[in-house]
């Protein structure tokens, strides 16, 4: 199958995101989650993706890339927040 475009599923919950990316012609490499259910459903719900999990991102990146203080960031129904733990 030619794919069109490769991507990953970040803050991936139990991997919607990914069954819309699939449905355009894409083709997810990688998620990161960090709730340990929400991983567990994704793992079922996409049985190919055991091995692409990244883990929490934020320590995906210190490692990958030497960062020791990265931040995070993530979403209120207010707007965008930013945490440096």
């Amino acid at each position: 199958m030619n794919r069109g475009f490769t991507a990953v599923d970040l803050f991936a919950g139990i991997g919607g995101f990914r069954i819309a990316v699939e449905r355009c012609g894409g083709h997810c490499v990688a998620f990161s989650e960090i709730n340990s259910d929400a991983i567990d459903c994704y793992i079922r719900n996409h049985t190919d993706s055991a091995r692409e999990h990244l883990g929490d991102i934020k320590e995906y990146i210190a490692r990958r890339y030497n960062y020791p203080n990265v931040n995070r960031f993530g979403g209120y129904k207010d707007g965008l927040y930013q945490q440096n733990n």
